[in-house]
């Protein structure tokens, strides 16, 4: 693993100095750097750094204040606020400038969450540039308060669903979406449900996280993308992942498999709303140019993006190296890189017409692969 730096900024020595002895219990060989003085952070620390956590009510200098400065000094740094207020004011700030927010009282659990997915995004086969620019894009949304408690639950030695279940139980969106998806012919069930604890047992924990994590991204971004757009996006993802499900259904793999290509293929919308709400912010987008599947190729660098976010925000690196890769046919050896393929293939399947078609099929080598897309519409 590769030995990371962080960065503390407070005003309050004695903060920094807690800050550093649990940093360094949860990663003795990482570099630790400390900085008491807010407003002269960048004369203090001249070497770029990977991860930079500050306060947000400091003298001199606000934390959002900092780390937007951080963003534009070294965009590729996980930039995480540490506050105790959470607010609508103080969560609006955020927006533009922090990957994280961890409320205070702050436990070890919570930078041990934050660490593990710097080392994991770490691992990705970004190049420099790309992390420049996705370090730099303002229209990353912070870490959803939502998410984070769900994956401190998921994160727990025990799995405790009925704790999971009263955590959801406060959205009434997504208790509601949860249910809808409990309840659909397209996953088996025969039995209606309206209890949202056996919703999340019938799903299991995989594909109600991703269900949640598209949930709250489309709260983030509904005022700032068309509704037109928005659903298309949504839409050309579920296309994508129901048929992605479907090919491993018949192929005869276990359901755990089938859950982690849904959920590759839903989440990768993610990067496509992020793309497309920094193109909203330049020139507006025409909802009649984007409609159905369009939209799965539509937008430029969105797997990259969607890798990056899903990465960022605690996804398994192996999980986020397969939306990375989704655009690029991986060869059918073994069983990892089987699964980048079906996401490509069937990708590609949604956007061709007869004779591509003809042509994706010609490049599959697995014949059970090979008769099961053959038979989808």
């Amino acid at each position: 693993m590769a030995t990371l730096k962080v960065l503390f900024v407070d005003n309050d020595p004695l903060v920094l100095k807690a800050l550093q002895r649990a940093a360094r219990r949860i990663r003795p060989d990482w570099q630790i750097l400390l900085c008491d003085a807010p407003s002269d952070w960048q004369q203090q620390i001249t070497q770029t750094v990977d991860v930079v956590v500050c306060d947000y009510l400091m003298l001199g200098l606000r934390g959002n204040a900092l780390l937007q400065q951080v963003r534009e000094v070294m965009p590729g740094a996980i930039r995480v606020l540490l506050t105790g207020d959470t607010s609508p004011t103080v969560l609006e700030s955020l927006n533009h400038c922090s990957h994280f927010m961890i409320g205070k009282p702050y436990t070890e659990q919570d930078l041990a969450f934050l660490f593990g997915c710097a080392e994991r995004l770490q691992q990705l086969p970004f190049t420099a540039d790309e992390r420049h620019y996705l370090g730099g894009l303002q229209e990353l949304p912070v870490m959803p308060k939502l998410l984070i408690k769900f994956k401190r639950i998921m994160l727990e030695p025990e799995l405790d669903l009925e704790k999971l279940t009263e955590l959801l139980s406060h959205d009434a969106v997504i208790s509601g979406k949860l249910l809808q998806y409990a309840n659909s012919a397209f996953f088996g069930f025969g039995r209606k449900t309206t209890s949202l604890f056996e919703a999340i047992m019938r799903l299991g924990t995989k594909l109600t996280e991703a269900i949640v994590t598209s949930m709250l991204v489309d709260q983030t971004f509904a005022a700032q993308i068309p509704h037109a757009v928005l659903r298309s996006i949504n839409d050309a993802a579920f296309q994508h992942a129901q048929l992605a499900r479907q090919i491993v259904e018949s192929l005869d793999w276990p359901t755990e498999a089938a859950d982690e290509l849904f959920s590759a293929a839903m989440l990768s919308g993610l990067g496509r709303l992020i793309v497309a709400a920094r193109m909203q912010s330049q020139t507006p987008l025409k909802p009649e140019n984007i409609t159905g599947s369009v939209s799965l190729a539509y937008f430029d660098s969105s797997a990259l993006v969607s890798a990056y976010i899903l990465t960022l925000w605690g996804y398994p690196d192996d999980f986020g190296n397969m939306v990375l890769k989704q655009d690029t046919a991986a060869n059918e050896h073994n069983e990892q890189e089987l699964k980048q393929f079906i996401l490509f293939i069937t990708k590609r399947w949604l956007l061709a017409n007869n004779t591509q078609r003809h042509n994706l099929l010609s490049m599959i080598e697995t014949p059970a692969l090979h008769a099961a897309l053959q038979q989808r519409p």
